[in-house]
C-alpha cells in the first residue's frame, strides 16, 4: 500500500530546489518513523522471538517505508530533469550522490563520480 500511494504523489509541477528541499524533509522523517519504531511503546517483548514491533511499531514502519518511496520517487524525478543553470546542476548533483550514498553507502556509480568531478572538480 505504501508504494502505491508513493506512486500516485504528483511531482511533475516541482522544480528541481523544490524537489531536492523534499528529498531532505522526506529524508529527516524516514529516519524520524525509524525511531518511532525504536521506542518502548512500539515493541512488544516474547519471550520466545525476543523483541518485535507491536501495533505502533508496524504503522512506524509502513509510515517509515511510505517516506523512503517517496524520496526515492523525488530522487527519481531529479534523474530526469535537466537542470536549466549551474545552480539547478548543482542542487541535483547533491541530490543524487546524498541518494546514491544513502542506496549503496558510497558513490559506487562511475559516472555520478565523473559528473561531479567535473562539475566541481
Amino acid at each position: 500500500m505504501a508504494k502505491t500511494q508513493a506512486d500516485a504523489v504528483d511531482l511533475s509541477g516541482l522544480g528541481i530546489t523544490q524537489l531536492s528541499n523534499l528529498f531532505d524533509v522526506f529524508e529527516a522523517i524516514h529516519n524520524q518513523w525509524l525511531a518511532v519504531g525504536c521506542q518502548p511503546f512500539a515493541e512488544s517483548h516474547d519471550p520466545i522471538v525476543g523483541v518485535r514491533p507491536n501495533a505502533a511499531g508496524n504503522l512506524a514502519e509502513q509510515e517509515a517505508s511510505r517516506a523512503a518511496l517517496i524520496r526515492d520517487r523525488i530522487a527519481d524525478e531529479v534523474r530526469l530533469r535537466k537542470p536549466q543553470d549551474d545552480w539547478q546542476r548543482d542542487e541535483a548533483l547533491s541530490l543524487r550522490i546524498k541518494d546514491e550514498i544513502l542506496c549503496e553507502g558510497a558513490i559506487r556509480d562511475r559516472d555520478l563520480l565523473m559528473e561531479a568531478v567535473k562539475a566541481w572538480g
